[in-house]
């Protein structure tokens, strides 16, 4: 976990309180996804899981930034890698050990059960529903993309309509965790976050079967990019943004 994050303090039922942090940490990220979806649709792009969470790294850097500050947030940074690999290590030994991939429907079954006994909370069902979420936008977008437009070139959503899209979920997520009148809930979303991805790097390992991978590659120098640049970012008026992303939409 990250420094000063303990759930044990949210309430004399942290387990609850951590299964519903683990539940709006997953829709969060869902609703994330989707809309990063639709930047790709308009764009006749296609992608990769590793790119995909590359994206949600995006939002926890940037989050980081916006609901911390940029000292802050800069002291984090590596904290933060620590707990993405970690998290992500964790994970894909974990879905390695019970896979999910089998066969057998009575061995999933029991894998599963295995899973969720073994792991905090409801992290292990926040993964796989957000992971299904992830993967039907992928096959959604390879499946719609036109075979005579141009090659793609580029790896990410288009930069303006990303960032307007970065600027106004962070806003209303900020917004809505200040109306707790707690000054943890952002550090503690933020934490949650981290380690929702890293369980998703390992369940996607996990699903691919890969022992080496670019997924945490991706996910941190994404995240390092973000909180490095986020403080440039924030300073970029809003119009100007949303401007830029209406030109990219028009066209």
């Amino acid at each position: 976990m990250l420094p000063n994050v303990n759930y044990r303090t949210l309430s004399s039922d942290f387990f609850d309180e951590l299964t519903d942090l683990e539940y709006e940490t997953q829709v969060c990220l869902r609703e994330l996804t989707e809309a990063v979806k639709e930047l790709f649709q308009k764009a006749n792009m296609i992608t990769i899981d590793e790119v995909m969470i590359s994206h949600l790294s995006a939002y926890l850097g940037f989050m980081t930034v916006a609901g911390l500050g940029d000292k802050e947030a800069k002291i984090l940074q590596d904290h933060l890698i620590t707990l993405l690999i970690r998290e992500s290590q964790d994970s894909y030994e974990l879905f390695t050990q019970f896979p999910l991939t089998s066969k057998d429907n009575e061995t999933r079954t029991n894998n599963l059960q295995k899973l969720r006994d073994i792991a905090p909370g409801s992290i292990v069902v926040q993964t796989i529903r957000l992971g299904r979420v992830m993967y039907d936008a992928m096959r959604e977008l390879s499946y719609n993309r036109p075979f005579t437009y141009k090659k793609q070139t580029a790896l990410f959503a288009p930069a303006m309509p990303f960032m307007f899209l970065l600027r106004n979920n962070t806003k209303q997520k900020l917004k809505e965790l200040k109306k707790n009148g707690d000054e943890t809930s952002v550090l503690y979303h933020i934490n949650h976050i981290a380690v929702q991805i890293g369980w998703l790097i390992g369940y996607f390992r996990h699903l691919g079967g890969d022992k080496v991978s670019q997924h945490l590659d991706y996910a941190t120098g994404t995240m390092k990019t973000y909180i490095n640049c986020g403080e440039k970012f924030l300073k970029v008026p809003l119009k100007r943004i949303k401007a830029f992303s209406n030109d990219f939409t028009q066209n």
